[in-house]
């Protein structure tokens, strides 16, 4: 009976709700825990401030060599831009160098001969009472064709009769030169060899004039030679120059990368060194404090040690022996 009591007790307890038992303590705080992950946090701080005190004079240094790089940059662009200026000018005074010769060219070669057939001329014999006899007239061509007309007078003003007729002031027809078989009329009458060579009184004065055109383009001509050697040699110098002055470029360029690197080394070397000398005074101090611990400790020590006996004492201990020895 007891038995199926206790079994239906226990049966009624466990299904009736929660036990009443003792609520279980909860364990205790591990202090040492949070202390370890405090230090490991101030670790991690401390390294994290390291990284960023070894970037900064790194990004200093990398922001110093991209400004100088910029600056290399717009002295070379600058360079460039000069150069490509020179050569515009040189070009330019090279076309017009070639365009001054080809002038002076053109205005020296012989002048264009007229390809105009020249009209035939005829001796037209006139019954007159006068001393000489009519002008040759030229037959056949176009009667409006002004321009032969004008050729014609024009070469009768350049020409000029022949000795005899000019001596005895008769009129010269003026035909020598253009058939070698006709002569003026006057020294064919008279039988005499006619001086009228058919060339202009005005050829030695043209041919002067001409002298001196040609000399005048000669020496521009020699001129404009000169201009051009002129212009080859500068040519030349400024590309040397300028071949010079992209060299001094790249040599400072180099130079100047090169003395980045050389700081980014010596900051990075200080800021380790520093970091090193942080450390070795941390430990200085953490050494000083624990001899300081051990000092205090040997004074407290030395304060609970027996103190030495008096001089009164001393002098009573003397007396009771000298009593004991009478």
């Amino acid at each position: 009976m007891t038995t199926s009591r206790t079994q239906t007790i226990t049966t009624s307890s466990s299904t009736a709700g929660p036990s009443r038992s003792r609520p279980i303590p909860p364990p205790p705080i591990d202090l040492t825990a949070h202390e370890e992950e405090d230090l490991e946090n101030e670790a991690t701080r401390r390294r994290g401030r390291r990284r960023q005190r070894r970037r900064r004079p790194r990004g200093k240094a990398a922001r110093a060599a991209a400004v100088r790089e910029q600056a290399a940059q717009e002295a070379r662009e600058r360079a460039i831009r000069a150069r490509q200026q020179e050569e515009e000018v040189l070009e330019r005074r090279r076309l017009l160098a070639e365009a001054a010769t080809a002038r002076s060219h053109r205005e020296t070669s012989p002048s264009e001969v007229s390809a105009s057939p020249r009209r035939p001329v005829v001796e037209i014999r006139r019954s007159a009472k006068g001393k000489g006899k009519a002008k040759a007239q030229p037959v056949g061509g176009d009667p409006d064709d002004g321009d032969d007309g004008d050729d014609d007078d024009d070469e009768e003003e350049d020409r000029a009769p022949c000795e005899r007729c000019k001596a005895k002031k008769l009129p010269c027809q003026m035909q020598a030169g253009k058939r070698s078989s006709i002569i003026c009329k006057p020294c064919h009458d008279a039988k005499v060899r006619c001086s009228y060579s058919g060339r202009p009184t005005t050829s030695k004065q043209r041919e002067s004039g001409s002298g001196e055109r040609i000399a005048v383009m000669e020496s521009q001509m020699a001129q404009s030679l000169a201009d051009l050697r002129s212009l080859r040699e500068a040519d030349s110098k400024t590309h040397q120059y300028l071949r010079q002055l992209l060299r001094r470029q790249e040599d400072d360029h180099a130079r100047l990368i090169a003395m980045e690197t050389r700081m980014a080394l010596m900051v990075e070397e200080s800021a380790e060194e520093e970091e090193e000398e942080k450390e070795v005074e941390g430990e200085v101090e953490q050494d000083g404090e624990g001899e300081a611990g051990e000092m205090e400790v040997e004074e407290e020590g030395e304060g609970e040690a027996p103190v030495p006996p008096t001089a009164k004492a001393v002098a009573s201990e003397k007396g009771k022996e000298k009593e004991v020895v009478a």
